[in-house]
């Protein structure tokens, strides 16, 4: 099921590219001035950057990792993201797009119970 086109499509577009907004928005909110500039453009690359350089080998919703992660760890990445990236939007002050947010990575996360499964255990 993790591989579903519309699961795959919910997975970046809302969960991915919505994180990387909710990064953005809490450092546009949080900082003063360039500060906020700062913020808002540099943790959604770092975050970016964390996403695409930990991976696991072989796992078929990405491509090759640059450093090799094992499935827990990775898995455990993922979640932490979403679980910051939730607490973003509240801390922003949207805490309706944080609702709507946590709802769809649980959700999205439970359908994907075998890619969860396939990490577990490598």
């Amino acid at each position: 099921m993790a591989n579903n086109p519309i699961n795959l499509a919910v997975r970046f577009l809302i969960l991915e590219v919505g994180g990387l907004y909710a990064f953005g928005f809490w450092g546009w909110r949080t900082g003063n001035g360039f500060i906020s500039v700062i913020l808002s453009f540099g943790l959604p690359i770092l975050v970016r950057v964390i996403w695409a350089v930990f991976g696991t080998k072989n796992d078929s919703s990405r491509g090759a990792p640059l450093i090799n992660t094992p499935g827990k760890i990775r898995l455990l990445l993922e979640y932490l993201i979403f679980a910051l990236a939730t607490w973003a939007f509240a801390a922003a002050g949207a805490p309706d797009l944080a609702w709507i947010y946590g709802v769809v990575a649980v959700v999205q996360n439970l359908i994907s119970y075998d890619r969860a499964w396939w990490l577990i255990q490598h």
